[in-house]
């Protein structure tokens, strides 16, 4: 974790299934929000506030394995308020992209 960038890892588990026995879709859009959420929380300015005010989302692939969030907001300008797209993809063990989310967020300046 550090500004502009977060990695998440969550195990596969029964628990966090679906019917077919892959990662369920909310569970990847939780991946998805905590990644982007903490990132967004280093990123911005002292004494600065956020919260997220949209997802979108693309299952790209069945999630059969232990995965791995990542939300890269390099390339946001963190120093401004207003609403920040954060992008988040998760990759399975394979490396393989299973599934990418897009999260407004809004931010508050002081």
């Amino acid at each position: 974790l550090r500004p502009g960038h977060s990695v998440v890892t969550a195990p596969f588990r029964k628990e966090i299934t679906n019917h077919l026995g892959t990662v369920h879709a909310i569970a990847l859009c939780n991946a998805a929000e905590l990644a982007g959420g903490t990132m967004t929380d280093v990123s911005i300015p002292d004494g600065a506030r956020w919260i997220p005010k949209g997802m979108t989302v693309e299952y790209l692939a069945k999630a059969k394995t232990d995965i791995r969030a990542v939300a890269d907001g390099s390339a946001i300008d963190w120093s401004t308020a207003g609403d920040k797209v954060v992008p988040v993809d998760i990759f399975d063990e394979g490396g393989i992209k299973v599934f990418t989310a897009k999260i407004t967020m809004n931010v508050k300046i002081g």
